[in-house]
């Protein structure tokens, strides 16, 4: 499908061309009655409309002609009264198959040929065949990205004298971006709906327009939505933030700009490492930074012992992940779902190759964000360029990370602030925790003052129960070890530097 000036350049040549029909696909009225308006100005002659609303009417001033009950035998008429006419039917009902209706269709595109005039049919349903098959075809999309961002600034230009408006060059353009996929009647009422609910335009609004899609196109079973804190903190993990900032440039530049230097937006990145050490926040975390809707892709529900199930409920996932674009797609420990393939299941190859096929191939703005905590059991086509922007290993905090999370903790559920000394000796103590042992041990005292009201804290007990934690790095030596070992050698480690 073309955008609005490819359309308009394309009709332009086809009513040079003296073709008798050309069907313009599209259910946007009012931006065709617009287009249609500039051909006729571009290329001076008056091009006639015929609509139910309207009755017949020029195209270029939306003026009514006359009305009349008979618009086929109106324009019949017309086309045998002067040569070279034009004039469009808008979504004149009944062309799909072959009844009354469209046989005098049909005889108006014969009698237009012979008087070289030019019928346009403007319809977004299918049409008859023997109808079709006597003309050119034009795709009008939805609004281009350009097309998107001057809608929004004219909107806000129009509203900004009665309304706070904080949105700037960077809050159109991902406003344009999430509206992806609207019709511009749609984006209309999402605009003019989300201002008169805010009373304004501010930053925080722009994942407001995205939960729109959900409205429009509902939920399915294997997709959850994931309501995510704004204010969420991830600590460590500097190497990771500071990649991602520079992906999310590209993942939102222009269209025009992409195809400039012929790249593509960022598919996503894999993320695997030792349990507990911040994976899955860090899918939460980057829906926030990105403020785009965060899904929860099961991946391992969709298999259905029904031939051809599984398939179709793959098929549908990544569909409605292409329709709520641009958004946050997120799957958890995916090799228990992906390892399937590699165990001669048909099923599971299957599945495996709609998956690959759409990392590849799609061109939605999906950001995927894949968690593993077992790499090894992941099938090695997943790997391949072009699929994963990059692989992330994420090791156990180390001193300037568990430094922050233990500060953070700390503060949060025990309202405590330690000196240097005592976050020194909490340092060597936790040495070897993941994030997980850390936060767990904290709110694990923190409960104290919830089971008993008279509970006094201080910096001993702390101590005393950091001690007693046996942490991850003990308990499974040999998996920390096997997981560094690849992540140092076939990934890009997530923090900056370790111990």
């Amino acid at each position: 499908m073309a955008c609005y000036l490819e359309v308009l350049k394309e009709i332009e040549i086809y009513l040079y061309a003296r073709t008798p029909l050309i069907i313009l696909k599209s259910g946007e009225r009012d931006r065709v009655e617009r287009l249609l308006g500039e051909v006729s100005r571009n290329i001076k002659h008056d091009i006639y409309g015929y609509s139910s609303i309207r009755q017949l009417y020029k195209m270029n001033s939306l003026s009514t002609i006359c009305s009349t009950e008979e618009p086929l035998q109106y324009i019949s008429h017309a086309f045998k009264k002067k040569r070279g006419e034009i004039y469009s039917l808008i979504d004149f009902g009944y062309l799909e198959n072959d009844n009354l209706y469209s046989r005098d269709i049909l005889n108006l595109i014969y009698t237009a040929r012979e008087n070289e005039g030019t019928l346009i049919l403007v319809s977004d349903d299918l049409i008859w065949n023997r109808i079709s098959n006597l003309g050119l075809i034009c795709n009008l999309n939805y609004p281009s990205q350009k097309e998107r961002i001057e809608q929004i600034e004219a909107f806000v230009e129009k509203y900004k004298k009665l309304y706070k408006s904080c949105w700037t060059k960077e809050e159109i353009i991902l406003a344009s971006t999430v509206l992806k996929g609207f019709s511009e009647i749609q984006i209309e009422n999402i605009l003019s709906a989300n201002l008169i609910k805010k009373n304004g335009f501010y930053k925080e609004d722009i994942l407001l327009l995205a939960n729109q899609k959900q409205l429009i196109y509902g939920n399915i079973s294997n997709l959850k939505q994931i309501i995510i804190d704004k204010n969420i903190e991830l600590y460590g993990l500097e190497n990771f933030k500071k990649r991602m900032d520079e992906k999310k440039k590209v993942f939102f530049a222009d269209e025009k700009l992409l195809e400039k230097y012929n790249i593509t937006y960022p598919k996503g990145v894999l993320l695997t490492g030792i349990p507990g050490c911040g994976k899955s926040l860090s899918a939460k975390y980057i829906a926030a930074k990105w403020n785009l809707q965060l899904f929860k892709f099961d991946i391992d529900t969709i298999f259905n012992k029904y031939v051809g199930e599984s398939e179709r409920k793959m098929q549908e996932a990544l569909a409605y992940a292409d329709r709520m674009a641009p958004c946050i797609l997120w799957i958890d420990e995916i090799e228990k779902a992906l390892s399937i393939s590699s165990d001669g299941n048909d099923t599971g190859k299957r599945i495996m190759g709609q998956f690959l096929f759409w990392l590849q191939e799609s061109k939605s703005r999906v950001f995927l964000i894949a968690t593993a905590n077992d790499i090894s059991k992941l099938p090695p086509e997943l790997f391949r360029k072009g699929r994963f922007s990059e692989i992330f290993f994420i090791d156990l905090p180390n001193e300037v990370e568990r430094k922050e999370s233990l500060k953070y903790y700390i503060q949060k559920s025990l309202h405590m602030d330690l000196n240097e000394n005592e976050m020194t000796q909490l340092l060597d103590i936790t040495n070897g925790f993941s994030y997980a042992d850390l936060e767990s041990s904290i709110k694990e005292i923190a409960q104290s003052f919830i089971i008993n009201e008279e509970f006094n804290l201080d910096f001993n007990l702390i101590k005393n129960k950091l001690l007693e934690v046996i942490p991850y790095e003990r308990t499974n030596p040999d998996t920390v070890k096997k997981s560094r070992q690849w992540g140092k050698e076939r990934a890009t480690l997530a923090s900056l530097e370790r111990n």
